[in-house]
C-alpha cells in the first residue's frame, strides 16, 4: 500500500528521528523519518591517568560513556568541554557542567581550548569520541598537548541503499517532492547520498538543511542548490525553524 508524500524527510538515527517527526506532526507537519545510519555503543576502557581536560565530541559520546557507569572522580577533577551546545546539554543531564563554543565544530572548540590561562602544552587531555569521527581534535592535541588519551565509545553503521530507499519507494510521489530534507549532522548527509541516484531532482528542488559551513560547502560541491544553514539549535528551536521553512 502506498504512503502519502511527506512535506519533510528527517534523516537522523533513531530514536531522535522519530522524536522530531512526532513533534512536527503535532504541529500538523507531515514528516517521515529515514535512518541513514545506526549508532552502536562499543566497549571501552578508561586509561588510568590524571586528566586536566576531558572533551566530548557528540551526544552519542556522552550517552555511550555514561552507559558504562564510569568513575565520576575522573570528571570531577577535570575541566569538561563539549563540541557544541547539544553535547553540553547532554552532559548537563548527567550533572556535568561543560564549556562549549558558540559554533558547534572542532575548529571553534580548539579556539576556546587555547583561550585559557594554562597553555595546551601543559595540559593532559582525554578525548571521548566515535570510532569513525573527525580526527582534527586528535591530530592537533596529539601535537600540542602534554598528553592525549582517546576513548572510541561508539560507531556509526551506515544503512545500505535498499534500506534507505525502502520507505521512499512506497510513496506516491507523482511529480511532487518533499519541501525539506532535514539533516542535523554532516554524517547523515554523507550516509544518505545513495538516495540521490534515484531521486536526483531533489538536489535541485528540495530545501536541504546543513549544520555548519564545512557541511554547506561540501553540499554545494555535490550539486545541492537550496541550502539552509541551521547552527546550534535546541530541539524546540529546530522545530520553530522548520515551521518557518514550510
Amino acid at each position: 500500500m502506498s504512503m502519502l508524500a511527506p512535506e519533510i524527510i528527517v534523516f537522523r538515527p533513531e530514536p531522535k528521528a522519530s522524536l522530531l517527526v512526532d513533534t512536527l506532526c503535532f504541529h500538523e507537519i507531515y514528516a517521515l523519518a529515514v535512518e541513514p545510519f545506526t549508532i552502536k555503543y562499543i566497549p571501552f576502557e578508561i586509561p588510568t591517568a590524571a586528566y586536566t581536560d576531558i572533551i566530548f565530541t557528540s551526544t552519542y559520546a556522552v550517552e555511550s560513556f555514561f552507559s558504562a557507569d564510569p568513575d565520576q572522580a575522573i570528571i570531577a577533577h577535570a575541566t569538561v568541554w563539549a563540541v557544541g551546545s547539544a553535547t553540553a546539554l547532554a552532559l548537563h543531564k548527567h550533572g556535568v557542567k561543560a564549556h562549549y563554543p558558540d559554533k558547534a565544530d572542532s575548529e571553534h572548540l580548539l579556539v576556546i581550548l587555547s583561550d585559557t590561562d594554562q597553555s595546551i602544552s601543559d595540559r593532559h587531555f582525554l578525548l571521548i569520541k566515535g570510532a569513525d569521527g573527525r580526527e582534527l581534535l586528535a591530530n592537533v592535541l596529539q601535537q600540542q598537548a602534554a598528553s592525549l588519551s582517546l576513548i572510541n565509545c561508539y560507531e556509526r553503521k551506515p544503512c545500505d541503499k535498499r534500506d534507505l530507499l525502502r520507505k521512499l519507494q512506497q510513496i506516491d510521489w507523482y511529480n511532487r517532492h518533499p519541501r525539506v530534507l532535514l539533516y542535523t549532522s554532516f554524517d547523515a548527509l554523507k550516509a544518505s547520498m545513495p538516495i540521490f541516484d534515484i531521486f536526483s531532482d531533489w538536489q535541485q528542488k528540495c530545501t536541504v538543511t546543513v549544520t555548519n559551513r564545512r557541511m554547506l560547502d561540501w553540499a554545494k560541491r555535490q550539486g545541492f542548490v537550496k541550502l539552509y544553514l541551521l547552527e546550534n539549535l535546541t530541539h524546540d528551536q529546530l522545530v520553530a525553524q522548520i515551521i518557518k521553512l514550510r
